[in-house]
């Protein structure tokens, strides 16, 4: 995993350019910077990808479930949440966000023993509940 840095984008090789583009936000993005850097971090990601990529939709997938959140409310998550509300809105034309909490059951037995990977069953169960959601976004 990595964070939201957008000097890491480039163009593709040949200035091929892609259809779908998804990003998947994790955690080492949450605890890693205070939110207001997160947000900025963020809204020059997604610049940089737009400029890039005119013409791709772009997928932002909300982290998923993990099991040392337990059974609390998404509430607890609210920062992240809302962060993701502010980017999204800012390229709405252009972004859709997928809720990750919504993905993969919260059943620790899915995931991997560090509590944050999901394990086989869980990426199939993942791909199982993304592929129809990209095939509805990119109209296939």
């Amino acid at each position: 995993g990595y964070v939201h840095d957008a000097r890491v984008l480039a163009p593709l090789p040949g200035g091929r350019q892609p259809d779908l583009v998804t990003v998947a936000y994790g955690i080492n993005d949450r605890g890693l910077k205070k939110p207001e850097h997160n947000r900025a971090d963020m809204i020059a990601f997604y610049e940089t990808l737009t400029e890039l990529y005119p013409a791709a939709r772009i997928l932002m997938l909300s982290p998923l479930w993990t099991t040392f959140m337990g059974d609390r409310p998404l509430e607890t998550c609210g920062d992240t949440y809302a962060l993701f509300a502010d980017v999204r809105a800012a390229f709405a034309d252009r972004v859709t966000l997928i809720d990750g909490l919504s993905l993969v059951p919260h059943r620790p037995e899915l995931f991997c023993p560090d509590g944050v990977h999901p394990n086989d069953a869980g990426y199939v169960i993942w791909r199982e509940a993304v592929t129809p959601l990209f095939r509805q976004i990119c109209g296939k």
